[in-house]
């Protein structure tokens, strides 16, 4: 999905915003992809970016929420 972000709206930066990278977004928001070089640039990086994001996305499910009891706690 970011790889058709990035093509149809990639100057504007919506690619980085899908990634949760705001401020990527807003930078390339602001100058139209860095005058298109961030865009192009984008085009060799965004495979690194994508595995980064879901490497987080995968972190974050796997790690205990703080409000979660623990798999020794017994239930009420």
């Amino acid at each position: 999905m970011a790889y058709l972000w990035w093509f149809f709206l990639g100057l504007f930066g919506m690619h980085h915003f899908y990634l949760g990278r705001t401020g990527r977004g807003l930078l390339h928001l602001c100058t139209l992809g860095i005058c298109g070089l961030g865009w192009l640039a984008d085009a060799f990086t965004l495979p690194h970016q994508v595995r980064s994001a879901n490497a987080r996305i995968a972190q974050q499910d796997v790690a205990p929420r703080a409000d979660a009891p623990a798999l020794n706690d017994p239930v009420h």
